[in-house]
């Protein structure tokens, strides 16, 4: 994740401007103090009558207020500018992070939808199939129910029997009907007719 290590690095940038400034901060509170105690100073020696002398002390401080801030006013500004440049670029990164996320997911979405689509036009298919062949089957009945009753008109009542030792199969047949058949031969007729 190329991506999730710059956001990182730019974070770690940022945190370093927090601390930079934090720095600015203290040398500006500095600054503010010793143009206090110059302050302090430019009035006493006001109270005292030392007109030319508060005027000296007025310039003197001005160049010293200036002389002074000037390093941490010029810092200040660096570090907003990159603090500002900072903030550009983290808030890119997290623009490009949410754009691929939301591509990931729409994707996702697509292929779920590709797939139930898939499976929806499968199952229409088979179900398609079975229908025809349910039609052939049920277009079947009427002749094999006419074979049906061929059968049971021609002997389809006969029950059918494994016998003996060799598993061989046997009907039952009516023996007070007689036997039958000519020249040595013997039929008899089967049970149910």
């Amino acid at each position: 994740m190329d991506t999730e290590r710059k956001i990182y690095g730019l974070l770690e940038t940022v945190e370093q401007q927090q601390k930079n400034l934090s720095i600015a901060a203290a040398a500006l509170e500095a600054t503010r103090q010793a143009i206090a105690g110059l302050i302090g100073e430019v009035q006493k020696a006001a109270a005292a009558g030392a007109s030319a002398g508060a005027a000296q002390a007025l310039e003197h401080a001005g160049l010293l207020i200036t002389e002074a801030a000037g390093p941490t006013i010029a810092e200040l500004k660096q570090a907003t500018v990159s603090v500002a440049q900072v903030q550009s670029t983290l808030r890119r990164a997290t623009a490009w992070v949410t754009w691929q996320y939301l591509a990931l997911i729409a994707a996702g979405c697509a292929a779920l939808v590709l797939g139930v689509w898939i499976a929806v036009a499968w199952q229409r298919n088979e179900l398609g199939e079975l229908q025809n062949q349910k039609a052939a089957l049920e277009a079947q009945i009427p002749t094999l129910q006419a074979t049906v009753d061929e059968l049971a008109a021609k002997g389809g009542k006969i029950k059918f029997n494994v016998c003996g030792k060799d598993q061989r199969k046997c009907v039952k047949v009516n023996i007070g009907m007689g036997t039958f058949g000519k020249a040595g031969e013997s039929y008899m007729i089967v049970d149910g007719y």
